[in-house]
């Protein structure tokens, strides 16, 4: 990617996101405009507002919310030089229909641990890049060192799988207050000359292919990524343990045929103790980020095991996700709008069923998928000016279709909605304007 001064870029990403340093000093340190958007979650229209009215001609978008303008708002990305996306694992798919979409310009997929300042390796894809073979992780930005080591700390042989190792020029100095977590995670070099040249440890499975270029294969931990922010389920198992009538806990993530994923927890009660998903989202919103809630709760009686003993989380993965169908909707008598937003949020949601008055939030929905939710209204009710706002304040599809039609809701439902709406945006709010914790199971 070249910088130059004659390039627009869109600030998308929030402050506390790392891409935020990529978006604000790749414009200001090389003479070229920043776009500041109002505050708030950007829709996908005002992405693509955005790009035709400001004529932005460089956009991050984390991989969530990039399959979402592949899929709803493609025509305004032609326009852009450089399309980046990153967070997660791309979509195939998704990354091969960018790199034929746009005329000119590039799309480049990114990796990186916040540790190693925001990119650590870059991939252009080509426009004839197959959609049905992982995307690769690329190659290393300048100034970047890159080891793929054994467990003995030995360069793995050239094509074989190894940890990940960064450093160079972007290597952060360690962890703010957490000198033993410093420790752990950032190494001595075992092939530099320097004793003070340091490495992160990643903790990513990768190997190198004949061409140089890196591809990722998995984690070596139970971390996972939701919404391009990274979480440890041990630190969320934990926290709600100390909190909850639990004998034991497990989170897992749930993956949708889209790509997306959200967290459920299993827990096996106490004796002749009952958890209620209220009492369960009480803790959770109490002691948890918003990003580290669980949209799920699931009870069970003992937990699956691995042939080692551990628990199998690959097990409860699929468990979850065969449990995504709910209880029969109410359709048969529901208005047609009600039914059209029923079809709305199946889809959105991957649901058999849902019923009017259930949360949107509460049957695993995040801000991700709310946004597909926007478009979807906004599309199928021209006439309505609607914004992301009202679907955080409208959360079941009863109160939503009562705002489409006109109608008052009841006072009652319409007050507990908002003020629930009215936590979570605060959650959210304190999540966005804290210092980074040193723990990383926090997140970017």
């Amino acid at each position: 990617m070249r910088f130059s001064d004659d390039q627009i870029f869109l600030q998308s990403s929030p402050l506390g996101f790392d891409a935020s340093i990529f978006e604000i000093w790749g414009a200001l340190l090389n003479g070229a405009e920043l776009v500041i958007p109002e505050a708030g979650l950007l829709s996908l229209d005002a992405i693509a507002a955005a790009i035709d009215e400001q004529d932005v001609t460089t956009l991050f978008l984390t991989s969530g919310l990039f399959n979402l303008m592949i899929d709803q708002r493609p025509a305004p990305l032609r326009k852009l030089r450089y399309l980046v996306s990153g967070g997660d694992v791309m979509s195939p798919a998704h990354v091969a229909k960018a790199a034929r979409l746009l005329n000119s310009g590039h799309f480049i997929s990114v990796y990186g641990p916040t540790e190693n300042t925001t990119f650590t390796t870059t991939f252009t894809a080509p426009p004839d890049l197959p959609a049905d073979a992982p995307v690769p992780i690329g190659w290393p930005v300048a100034g970047t060192i890159l080891r793929i080591l054994d467990d003995e700390m030995h360069l793995v042989p050239e094509g074989s799988a190894g940890q990940l190792y960064v450093g160079g020029g972007g290597l952060a100095l360690g962890y703010l207050n957490a000198p033993d977590l410093t420790q752990q995670k950032f190494i001595a070099d075992p092939d530099a000359h320097d004793p003070a040249q340091l490495l992160y440890r990643t903790g990513d499975l990768v190997r190198r292919d004949e061409t140089g270029l890196l591809h990722f294969l998995g984690r070596m931990d139970n971390q996972i990524k939701v919404n391009g922010r990274r979480i440890e389920p041990e630190h969320v198992e934990n926290v709600l343990r100390r909190h909850l009538p639990l004998t034991d806990i497990a989170v897992v993530a749930c993956v949708l045929t889209n790509g997306a994923k959200h967290l459920v927890a299993f827990v096996v009660p106490l004796p002749g103790a009952s958890l209620s998903s209220a009492a369960f989202r009480a803790a959770a919103d109490r002691y948890l980020p918003p990003h580290m809630i669980p949209a799920r709760l699931e009870t069970v009686d003992a937990f699956p095991l691995t042939g080692t003993g551990k628990i199998d989380r690959l097990a409860l993965s699929r468990q979850a996700a065969n449990a995504r169908a709910q209880n029969p909707s109410n359709t048969k008598f529901a208005a047609p709008v009600e039914a059209m937003l029923i079809d709305l949020w199946r889809r959105h949601l991957e649901l058999e069923t849902v019923d009017v008055d259930q949360n949107f939030f509460d049957l695993g929905g995040s801000s991700l998928q709310l946004l597909g939710v926007h478009a979807d209204v906004e599309r199928l009710f021209p006439g309505q000016i609607f914004s992301i706002q009202d679907l955080f304040d409208l959360p079941t599809i009863r109160l939503l279709h009562g705002r489409l039609s006109g109608a008052p809701a009841a006072d009652a439902t319409a007050r507990a909605a908002a003020n629930a709406a009215h936590q979570r945006r605060a959650r959210q709010n304190r999540a966005r304007s804290s210092t980074v914790p040193a723990n990383p199971a926090t997140g970017n």
